[in-house]
């Protein structure tokens, strides 16, 4: 039974800090595909306002805050949207507490 009570804390631990990574892993990617999706949508129809909402609709659970920037697309370049946003952490175990930021960044060829 001492060797249950020495166990059980170093396992609850681990599999916590499982959850906590697949949650920031899934987070991340999701919302770079966002930001892909935004970049995309600006390279092909020159619309910020659109190309957020379309990166917006990529992700069903992205914060209302969170800030998308880089909405430009010089002819036969590259536009690079970022996306900044504060996550609620499933279980508050590393050091940061309840929330996280996420950056992600979207890169799309400038249509002409």
């Amino acid at each position: 039974m001492v060797e249950f009570a020495l166990i059980v804390p170093l396992l609850l631990l681990l599999v916590l800090g499982l959850i906590e990574y697949g949650y920031r892993y899934s987070r991340s990617s999701v919302l770079n595909n966002a930001a892909f999706v935004a970049a995309r949508d600006y390279s092909i129809h020159k619309d910020a306002a659109a190309a957020q909402a379309a990166g917006r609709a990529a992700d069903n659970r992205m914060p209302s805050g969170a800030a998308f920037a880089g909405f430009s697309c010089p002819p036969g370049g590259n536009v690079t949207v970022t996306i900044t946003s504060t996550e609620n952490s499933p279980t508050g175990l590393f050091p940061g507490g309840d929330t996280f930021v996420v950056n992600a960044k979207g890169v799309a060829r400038c249509e002409d």
